[in-house]
C-alpha cells in the first residue's frame, strides 16, 4: 500500500501486506462512499454511473465520471472524464500501474464511439488533439440478441452472508430451433488469481450452510482453489475444502456440452 500526503514535507510512505491489509480494511467503508465506476477486466461494479454517463452526452448536458479500472496484473489506473456538452477533458492517472508511464496524462477529444465488435462493445474516444482513438471501456453486449448465448448467473449464499462473483472464461452452446443449428460461443478470460488481485477478500466460515443455485441448474459442479501459481485443489462439494486462510475460489458449472466459470476470493475461517 502506497500513502500519499498532501503535506509536502510527509511526501509519501509504503505498508508492506501485513500492515497494508487492515489499514485497507478500515479505509473500504469510506472508498465506498465515494461513487465510481470500476472495471475488473470488463466487469462493472456502478454500471449505472456509467449508463447515466452516456445519456448526458447523448442529451449534450454536462458531466463528469470517475473510474478506475483495474490491469491484468491488479494494478490501478484512475480516470476522469469531464465533458462540458462540446468536448471531453480526460485525465489517466497511472502512477500504480507497474507497467505504465507512471505519469497523469491529460487529453482532450470530441466524441465518444461504441463500435460493436462480436460479443463486445468498445467505447472509443475520437477526435483526440493527438490523432489517435482512446479506449475507455470494452465489455460484453447485453443486448436482446446476445441474451441467447448469456451464461446462467449464480446465487451463493455462506450464512447470512450473499457472497458476490465475477464470471470469468465460459464455453456455451445454443440450440437454435429455426435454423437446426447449435453455436458455440466461447471467451478467454484472465485467469481467476489475476481476476482477484483487486478484489477485497470476504471473511467466511465454509462449516455455515452454504447454498448455491443458477438460473439453470447444472449437471455438474465443480470447486477450484488457486495460488497464485494456478490451481492447488479440486473439490466436489464446499464441504470437502481444506485450506484456510485466504484463498480464491474458482466454481465451474457444467451444463452438457456447456461449461462456466464464476470467481470469488474468500478468507475461509
Amino acid at each position: 500500500m502506497t500513502i500519499l500526503s498532501n503535506v509536502e514535507t510527509e511526501g509519501y510512505g509504503r505498508l508492506n501486506a501485513e500492515f497494508g491489509k487492515p489499514f485497507k480494511e478500515l479505509l473500504q467503508p469510506l472508498i465506498n462512499e465515494k461513487k465510481q465506476v470500476i472495471d475488473i477486466h470488463g466487469q462493472l461494479e456502478n454500471e449505472e454511473l456509467f449508463e447515466q454517463f452516456l445519456k448526458d452526452i447523448e442529451a449534450n448536458n454536462e458531466t463528469l465520471l470517475e473510474m478506475t479500472r483495474y490491469t491484468i496484473e491488479g494494478d490501478p489506473i484512475y480516470w476522469t472524464i469531464e465533458y462540458d456538452g462540446q468536448q471531453f477533458a480526460i485525465e489517466i492517472d497511472n502512477r500504480e500501474d507497474a507497467f505504465g508511464s507512471k505519469t497523469v496524462e491529460n487529453y482532450q477529444c470530441t466524441k465518444l464511439d461504441e463500435v460493436v465488435t462480436g460479443s463486445l462493445i468498445d467505447y472509443n474516444f475520437t477526435g483526440c488533439e493527438e490523432g489517435y482513438d482512446i479506449n475507455l471501456l470494452s465489455v460484453e453486449k447485453t443486448t436482446e440478441a446476445s441474451t441467447k448465448l448469456e451464461i446462467p448467473n449464480i446465487n451463493f449464499v455462506i450464512g447470512d452472508q450473499t457472497i458476490k462473483t465475477y464470471k470469468g472464461a465460459y464455453s456455451w452452446s445454443s440450440f437454435d430451433a429455426s435454423t437446426g443449428e447449435t453455436t458455440t460461443t466461447m471467451t478467454d478470460h484472465a485467469s481467476p488469481n489475476q481476476m482477484m488481485e483487486a478484489v477485497q477478500e470476504i471473511e467466511v466460515n465454509l462449516n455455515e450452510p452454504v447454498e448455491i443455485t443458477f438460473d439453470s441448474e447444472p449437471t455438474k459442479v465443480e470447486f477450484n482453489i488457486w495460488n497464485e501459481a494456478g490451481i492447488i485443489s479440486t473439490y466436489h462439494s464446499l464441504e470437502e475444502i481444506k485450506e484456510t486462510g485466504p484463498i480464491i475460489l474458482e466454481i465451474v458449472g457444467y451444463w452438457n456440452e456447456s461449461r462456466a466459470t464464476y470467481v470469488t476470493a474468500l478468507i475461509n475461517e
